[in-house]
């Protein structure tokens, strides 16, 4: 079969997703004391990436022969890239909000962020199109905290 153009393009819906068109919403804890961060982040976050998973294998013997069977799923890091502007909203939400996790000074945890629950946060990204328009393809994930800023 030989390919056909206008098959192709009546395929795609709208003009096929943009990786360079995307909302991102991520409420920060409030002992990081954001203010208007969070607002602020949905508009300067230039990029972020979807994370990948991947599935472990657990290779079993069995009647000599190997058999594999499927294992944890684990999650690579959420990276995000935030445009900063001179109040330093995000920046020092994020950092207030590692400071809160494990101090600097003393090598303790806020009493507020005490358990997983207290420290970590669930984002959610959407793709959009052209004229800012959410899509159906979203992604969101709990327990989620900043590594570095």
């Amino acid at each position: 079969m030989a390919f056909n153009v206008n098959q192709f393009r009546s395929q795609l819906t709208g003009d096929g997703a943009r990786p360079n068109l995307f909302e991102v919403s991520m409420p920060f804890p409030a002992f990081s004391l954001p203010g208007n961060a969070q607002t602020k982040m949905t508009f300067m976050c230039k990029t972020a990436q979807l994370p990948g998973s991947t599935l472990g294998v657990v290779p079993v013997q069995y009647f000599g022969r190997e058999l594999k069977f499927v294992g944890n799923r684990t999650f690579a890091d959420w990276t995000v890239t935030i445009i900063n502007d001179e109040d330093f909203v995000v920046r020092n939400a994020f950092e207030r909000w590692m400071n809160g996790i494990n101090s600097h000074n003393l090598n303790i945890r806020n009493p507020v962020a005490g358990t997983p629950l207290g420290y970590t946060s669930m984002y959610r990204d959407w793709e959009t199109d052209r004229k800012s328009t959410r899509l159906n393809s979203s992604h969101s994930a709990k327990s989620r905290m900043p590594s570095s800023a």
